[in-house]
């Protein structure tokens, strides 16, 4: 597949896509943007069309979305739980916006999460156990449940 820059482009031509991630099967781009005034997270066809916004909390910060390997799943690091602090934490939700559930409530940063390639296991950067405030760290953590156990 060659990258068109022409079509992620035409997807959000006034909102500053970031962070996108394409499904294992190449069949959906979800990024985060600013297009509706919030940075929430969305979906898009490779080709540009179809834009779909799959989060909705005013005032949160929905950011660094990633395809779970089955390509039913996203996840993404929000703040919603507290928008005036920096306590980012993991959000799945159904690639059609539904469920969103936080799985973890750690006081710090946990965010920029990513699936392996087999949905076992998530990476993520997390200031947990830093030595100074504000350190990050990457983790590496089992994905706990079977497959449609979580959003």
């Amino acid at each position: 597949m060659e990258a068109d820059p022409r079509g992620f482009e035409s997807a959000d031509p006034t909102g500053s896509p970031a962070s996108p991630a394409r499904a294992a099967d190449g069949s959906k781009i979800v990024f985060a943007s600013v297009r509706d005034g919030d940075l929430e997270i969305y979906t898009v066809d490779p080709d540009g069309g179809n834009v779909l916004r799959q989060t909705a909390h005013e005032g949160a910060a929905a950011l660094a979305p990633h395809f779970h390997p089955d390509g039913k799943r996203i996840i993404f690091a929000s703040d919603r739980r507290d928008p005036a602090s920096r306590d980012f934490d993991r959000y799945p939700i159904g690639v059609d916006g539904t469920g969103p559930e936080c799985v973890t409530t750690h006081p710090d940063l946990d965010g920029f999460p990513m699936f392996s390639h087999d949905g076992r296991q998530l990476v993520f950067e997390s200031n947990r156990r830093g030595h100074r405030p504000g350190e990050t760290n990457v983790l590496i953590a089992d994905w706990a449940g079977s497959p449609g156990s979580h959003p």
